[in-house]
């Protein structure tokens, strides 16, 4: 098809019960909903946000697994947006996870294919720097780079 991986097919200005199924870590009903009613796993509300979004954010560990095992993207962005219009990042599950430090929501996102960019580098804390560590590989020359200067942070007594 020539759909970008993480683009976003449906839109809806509604926050759908799969969208609050995801943020409250209902993982059975995020497969009865899907499973059964139909709802799709890349459906976004007005403002973009998708539910493997609101799990991440949200830290819901089964919800995500859940999300990825039925086949929601693992890239999915949502695009936030400043007043005015003016575009300020594409925020992925993976961000959300990392500017939290939630290194299991980091790692299972890893697994299924999310990719780590500089933003997520930068938004990581300890743990999850650990996770990309351990899957520095995947990572493209850049970002392996900026892993390595946030780990000499890491571990650099600091200056005064």
């Amino acid at each position: 098809s020539g759909a970008k991986p993480d683009a976003t097919r449906h839109v809806d200005k509604q926050v759908q019960p799969i969208h609050i199924a995801a943020s409250k870590g209902h993982a059975a009903v995020i497969e009865v909903l899907h499973l059964e009613g139909g709802a799709a796993l890349d459906t976004a509300d007005g403002e973009g946000v998708q539910p493997l979004h609101r799990a991440a954010r949200a830290q819901r560990l089964d919800a995500v697994r859940t999300l990825l095992r039925l086949g929601a993207p693992a890239n999915a962005a949502m695009v936030v947006t400043k007043p005015g219009g003016r575009q300020l990042e594409r925020v992925t599950a993976l961000l959300l996870a990392a500017s939290k430090d939630w290194e299991a929501g980091a790692r299972l996102l890893i697994e299924a294919g999310a990719a780590a960019d500089r933003n997520v580098i930068k938004a990581a804390g300890g743990a999850v720097l650990a996770v990309l560590s351990e899957r520095r590989a995947q990572l493209s020359p850049k970002c392996q780079e900026q892993l390595d200067a946030r780990l000499r942070e890491a571990v650099s007594p600091a200056r005064t």
